[in-house]
Formats: structure tokens, sequence, C-alpha cells
């Protein structure tokens, strides 16, 4: 049941992905006179899908990776840091998170760790300030 639940988010993750990699291609090689309902249309002509949502509760994931390398970094410099950061990067490694209307939970052999939205970006901030204070 777990992985059927963990399953239906690695598409949206990967369209999400494609889609701002679409619009970074389209904003950095199209001529300034292409406007942003063009490139929607190219889109949409391109991969045939509707357009995800930019900031949805998948754009969220991918804000985890940068912390994600902060952690490995405190790590090797034998600092501490938040064991939520080890729970989300062992649940990421090993596909075992799930995410729903009312937000994230991912599982680890080290603890669970479950956030709603709110939750979730104030521990981006929390990280992020907590990692650039110290260096």
């Amino acid at each position: 049941m777990l992985a059927m639940e963990i399953n239906k988010h690695i598409l949206p993750i990967n369209a999400e992905l494609k889609y701002i990699e679409f619009l970074l291609h389209a904003l950095t090689t199209s001529n300034d006179s292409k406007t942003v309902g063009e490139i929607k249309k190219d889109f949409l002509a391109k991969f045939k899908i509707e357009l995800p949502h930019l900031l949805n509760q998948h754009f969220g994931i991918i804000r985890i990776i940068p912390l994600l390398l902060m952690r490995e970094e405190l790590k090797n410099e034998g600092k501490k840091y938040d064991r939520r950061i080890s729970i989300v990067r062992h649940a990421l490694a090993h596909n075992k998170f799930s995410i729903n209307e009312t937000g994230y939970e991912f599982y680890s052999n080290a603890g669970n760790c479950k956030m709603n939205y709110s939750e979730f970006v104030d521990f981006i901030w929390l990280i992020e300030n907590e990692y650039y204070t110290r260096k």
C-alpha cells in the first residue's frame, strides 16, 4: 500500500522538473517578443500534458536538495544539524515518503517526520538560516 502511495508522486515530481527546465530553457533561448502564453502553448504542444502549478507540494520536494547538501557538509565537518534532515534524506533515498493534501510524511529507520506545508516552509528556512549563519 505504501509503495502505491509513494509511486504516484514520482511522475508529478518529474513533470514539475520538466516544466521548470522547459521554462528556463524558453526564457534563456526565446526572443524577447515571445509571450508567457506562447511559452505555455509550446509546452502543451511538446509534452501534451496539463501544465503543473509551479508552486505546489512537488516543488517543495525540490527545495530539499540544497538542504541535503548542507547536511552532508555539516556532517563531514563534525557539526551538529537538525536530525530531521537525516530522516528526510533517508526517506528520499529509499523512496519512503508521501505527499498529500495536508503535507509531507517521511519514513526512516531513524524515525518518521511529518510536516504540514507551513511547517515545511519553516523547516527549510530554519535549516538554511542555521547553515548560512555558521558559514
